[in-house]
């Protein structure tokens, strides 16, 4: 099995901490230094095996592959699954979510909180508790300056409840 990014994501390196942001489908997520280190890698190398990619972590951090191997198959399944990475070059399903995304308005939705009071029984969002994974006002702030020169029309802030934030106001 072979992994890469996907080619609408881009990777925002606030050194201890990362951002990856898919462009087209108006998605992001924040990972750690471990999970910005293999973004990078996957950005620097193209395709690359699981077990490549596990021996160029194990040089880079001079531990062998077992210490971490279950940890990063974690995160890369997860990503795959959340599109942020490709398995095997498939980018089947991530491209018939961009397709619906065009056929929306030239806009861009901005999730700010994963947070919401009501923990729906039948709530697709999978919202409740989020506030770890949040973007700073200073990120959000950096992503809108990045995406200024696409020229959307209009701004959606989302979430769960983006009212679940206390610096909503400022944002």
């Amino acid at each position: 099995m072979k992994i890469s990014l996907n080619k609408n994501v881009i990777i925002k390196d606030y050194e201890t901490k990362g951002l990856l942001i898919d462009v087209e489908r108006a998605d992001y997520r924040k990972v750690n230094s471990s999970g910005l280190t293999i973004s990078k890698f996957l950005n620097k190398y193209g395709e690359i095996s699981v077990e490549e990619l596990l021996l160029k972590l194990s040089d880079l951090y001079e531990l062998p592959e077992e210490v971490f191997g279950e940890e990063v198959q974690q995160f890369l399944d997860d990503m795959i699954e959340k599109g942020f990475f490709v398995k095997d070059g498939d980018y089947s399903r991530i491209e018939t979510e961009e397709t619906i995304c065009h056929q929306t308005s030239n806009g861009i939705w901005i999730k700010v909180t994963n947070r919401c009071n009501l923990r729906c029984s039948y709530c697709y969002a999978d919202s409740g508790e989020g506030e770890a994974n949040e973007l700073t006002i200073e990120e959000i702030e950096n992503l809108l300056i990045e995406l200024k020169p696409k020229n959307y029309n209009k701004i959606v802030i989302t979430g769960g409840d983006p009212l679940m934030r206390k610096d909503i106001v400022e944002i």
